[in-house]
């Protein structure tokens, strides 16, 4: 992301992840207007605490302000679900049925509720070319 124009356009730009690497915050010390929020964006968190199957919707408390005139999600949208399913695999329990799918449904669903300006950057194909 172009994080210099960024700032210079919006009065605050709020950066949304569930983990913000040491590069991005390095870049972001240039920036006072520019700040880190730390959420679980894949709307799957009850599905850990208490095997509840519902997908929720982060995005609204996080971006539903009417104060909020661009949301961007940059993300690669087909591994949203990864570190999901790979936590119901490193403790030997089944996920809850479709949940990779209905994350990025839910995320998608998420951005289209938003009354704020969306731009969805992401992957829209994937090429496996093999050995």
């Amino acid at each position: 992301m172009p994080l210099d124009v960024l700032a210079a356009t919006f009065r605050e730009v709020r950066l949304v992840d569930a983990v913000h690497l040491r590069p991005a915050r390095r870049q972001a010390r240039a920036y006072p207007n520019v700040t880190f929020v730390t959420a679980e964006i894949s709307g799957a968190a009850a599905c850990f605490h208490d095997g509840d199957a519902t997908i929720t919707d982060p995005l609204g408390p996080l971006c539903g302000d009417p104060e909020v005139d661009l949301v961007i999600s940059a993300n690669v949208l087909s591994q949203l679900p990864i570190l999901p399913l790979d936590w119901f695999g490193s403790r030997g329990r089944v996920p809850p049925p479709d949940l990779g799918r209905r994350i990025v449904r839910g995320h998608l669903d998420g951005l289209g509720r938003l009354s704020a300006r969306v731009c969805l950057v992401t992957d829209v194909e994937q090429v496996d070319k093999g050995p």
